[in-house]
């Protein structure tokens, strides 16, 4: 759990919460204009970690052409024939719609809208048309 502090600014009283990161570095986030609000962000901040989904400011800034490019080199270890599927799914689906997205901006709803949209239009398995799409 983290901590809660006030302190004075020209504005009035302010407070900051310090917390330890999922990688055990501290960090802090001060402002806050109620002790309420730095509550609520300290408990979301505990929730996010405890349930895997805390994303550090600093890396929520990065765009998704950095991370996928950077995600794609690192796969090596499959076979070239799964990799090349791999890389036209991102340079045809993904890299087009979210490449110039900042992570940190990208909400779960869109990413849902977005693969319900394509699972309309496309086969999951090979990105053709649905069986019940094509004709006979």
């Amino acid at each position: 759990m983290g901590s809660i502090t006030s302190y004075e600014t020209a504005g009035g009283k302010r407070y900051r919460v310090r917390y330890r990161k999922p990688d055990r570095t501290q960090t802090d986030k001060r402002g806050f204009r109620t002790k309420r609000d730095a509550e609520l962000f300290l408990a979301a901040t505990e929730v996010r970690k405890a349930r895997g989904e805390f994303i550090d400011a600093s890396a929520a800034r990065i765009t998704i052409n950095e991370i996928g490019g950077s995600w794609l080199s690192s796969q090596g270890h499959l076979k070239p024939s799964s990799l090349a599927v791999i890389e036209v799914a991102w340079r045809i689906h993904v890299q087009p719609r979210w490449g110039r997205s900042v992570l940190g901006e990208i909400r779960h709803s869109e990413v849902q809208a977005w693969v319900s949209e394509l699972a309309s239009r496309r086969s999951a398995r090979t990105g053709s048309l649905p069986a019940s799409s094509r004709s006979r």
